[in-house]
């Protein structure tokens, strides 16, 4: 029975040092992170400025998710694949955290001119009516 660990993940047993002198991919699980705070301050803060926070870590977390990914491709033998992995995610995050956060930001831009102009939707002012008093 001949036991074939050349593609695991702990290595080839002819060269044992083959995976363990690979690097972690700088800025990846800060790409992740920032990511994962993007998406959850932009949807779950939304009516406390969250969306202004989600914004901000989205960008950087794209930023820093690009570097990671450009590093990673220039020389993945160096890299673990792991971090490659986990820079794609937290741009991909990333990326979802700013199109929500855009989006409140346009809502909210949208109401403010509706009630600037004078014309918001009667069911908003009788929301705002009822918001007022408690």
């Amino acid at each position: 029975m001949e036991n074939n660990f050349e593609n695991s993940n702990t290595g080839n047993w002819n060269n044992p040092n083959q995976n363990f002198n690979k690097q972690d991919l700088p800025n990846a699980m800060g790409a992740f992170v920032l990511g994962i705070i993007s998406v959850c301050t932009s949807v779950l803060l939304c009516c406390c400025y969250g969306y202004i926070i989600g914004l901000i870590t989205s960008i950087i977390g794209l930023v820093l998710g690009g570097g990671a990914i450009k590093a990673y491709k220039q020389n993945p033998e160096r890299y673990h694949e792991v971090g490659f992995r986990r820079a794609k995610n937290g741009k991909l995050l990333s990326w979802i955290g700013l199109a929500v956060s855009l989006a409140i930001i346009l809502l909210v831009v949208l109401v403010v001119v509706l009630k600037a102009t004078g014309n918001l939707p009667d069911e908003l002012e009788k929301y705002e009516r009822y918001n007022r008093n408690f």
